[in-house]
């Protein structure tokens, strides 16, 4: 990605695999001007229509001293969305890590993320600017099967970095 929107995947997820993993390395925003830049994950069951309903999302971060739990039902929230736990512009110091998405072909079962990422907040490099965060939830789409996936920012576009999608046996 580099100066993208959003980072929007139509062809990866099949039937083939009951888990994906999505590996982000290095991506940053372009701007955090409201300080409010959280990186984000919606799905789709159609084309790219993205669904902003029916999420059971939460992620935890640990932001220096301070743990911090953020939910919402209107996507999947990958980072902080406050001043002091939002993704750091600092092209240095991007998000990485991976995302699991379980299940999103199939017809019973919720379909469901989890994972482990590392970014820096805004600020100087330090130990209380450093965010270890655990993305976690449900989307709660009946039988839909997941199609597609949309990587965005809340505000500006992706400035720099890498996102893969592995169908993991």
């Amino acid at each position: 990605a580099n100066q993208l929107g959003s980072a929007v995947d139509t062809t990866s997820l099949t039937s083939t695999f009951s888990r994906y993993c999505i590996a982000f390395e290095n991506v940053c925003p372009v701007a955090t001007a409201t300080l409010t830049c959280s990186l984000n994950l919606q799905v789709a069951t159609s084309g790219t229509s993205w669904i902003a309903a029916s999420y059971v999302s939460n992620v935890q971060l640990n932001v220096g001293l301070t743990t911090v739990l953020a939910g919402t039902t209107s996507l999947f929230f990958l980072s902080g969305a406050t001043a002091t736990t939002c993704v750091g512009t600092s092209t240095l110091y991007g998000v990485n890590g991976v995302v699991e998405l379980v299940n999103p072909a199939n017809a019973i079962f919720r379909k469901s993320i989890n994972g482990k990422l590392n970014y820096l907040t805004p600020g100087a490099v330090s130990t209380t600017t450093q965010a270890p965060a655990l993305p976690s939830g449900f989307w709660d789409g009946n039988s839909n099967a997941i199609v597609a996936l949309n990587n965005a920012f809340q505000t500006g576009n992706i400035a720099t970095g890498t996102i893969r999608i592995y169908g993991v046996v």
